[in-house]
């Protein structure tokens, strides 16, 4: 039979199937999957006894701490309460302190227009624009009115610009 590129016949038919080695094959499953299956489940099973293990490790310790925390309320009540005061002294002292530099630190009124949030009142707004409107415009004028600077400005220019230069 001859073949041509893209025949119609498929490798299966053409080829030899392969044969199974000999020990794969029990049941369905190959014999090194039912293993992994098997050595899987048994390390599952492992885990789970390490967990139950450590859970009852963490639910000793914790009795532990519980005896233990019985123990030195029942030895330190009366150092906790002498303790208490001293931390209750030392905070009123610090949030004294605390209010004594915020009161130094708070600005006075020296300026009536300022508002809490530091904002400007209106009329001081429409002021300080008119203030830098004033000014930009004043410079302006100067650089116009300044026949050196254009001057100088103009030989710059013509010095980039050879072709350009006066006739």
């Amino acid at each position: 039979m001859i073949q041509f590129p893209g025949s119609v016949y498929r490798r299966s038919e053409t080829r030899a199937k392969p044969k199974a080695p000999i020990n794969t094959i029990k049941g369905d499953q190959p014999v090194f999957l039912n293993n992994m299956i098997r050595d899987a489940k048994i390390r599952e099973k492992l885990r789970e006894e390490d967990l139950i293990e450590k859970a009852k490790k963490e639910e000793q310790e914790v009795e532990e701490l519980k005896k233990s925390v019985k123990f030195f309320n029942t030895i330190s009540s009366t150092d906790d309460q002498d303790e208490d005061e001293d931390n209750n002294n030392q905070h009123n002292e610090i949030t004294q302190k605390k209010a004594k530099i915020t009161q130094q630190q708070q600005p006075t009124d020296s300026h009536p227009t300022l508002k809490v949030f530091g904002e400007f009142s209106m009329e001081e707004r429409e002021n300080r624009r008119l203030q830098r409107e004033n000014a930009f415009s004043e410079r302006v004028n100067i650089r116009r009115n300044d026949d050196e600077a254009i001057t100088r400005a103009r030989e710059r220019y013509f010095a980039r610009h050879p072709l350009l230069k006066k006739t």
